[in-house]
């Protein structure tokens, strides 16, 4: 795990924010993909199926990068998975549907 960096997902605007030695780092993503988080401790945490989509979504768009092939698809609700990416838009959906099926997370059709 990597120290002092901490990566989050949000609504309104894109920001790096340093504090001592820790880096914040805060991604804007669309209002309608904000959405698979649980509370645990005061804090508002993606589930395992939000974390992953946001990184393929974000890689999607060249904003993040990633190894897919490390990824234990098997620890991932499948079916959470599918009933989260029916809120992505479509021509974001197509992008992020192609890497799910290039690096076979999905079945091709």
């Amino acid at each position: 795990m990597q120290r002092d960096f901490v990566e989050s997902i949000c609504i309104y605007r894109t920001k790096e924010i340093k504090i001592k030695e820790t880096v914040f780092n805060y991604t804007k993503i669309k209002k309608e993909l904000y959405a698979g988080f649980v509370k645990e401790n005061d804090f508002f945490i993606a589930t395992k199926e939000r974390a992953f989509l946001d990184a393929v979504y974000l890689f999607s768009l060249g904003k993040y990068n990633f190894d897919l092939t490390s990824i234990d698809y098997g620890k991932l609700d499948k079916s959470v998975l599918n009933e989260m990416l029916k809120c992505y838009p479509t021509y974001t959906q197509k992008r992020t549907l192609e890497i799910l099926k290039n690096y076979e997370y999905i079945r091709k059709t």
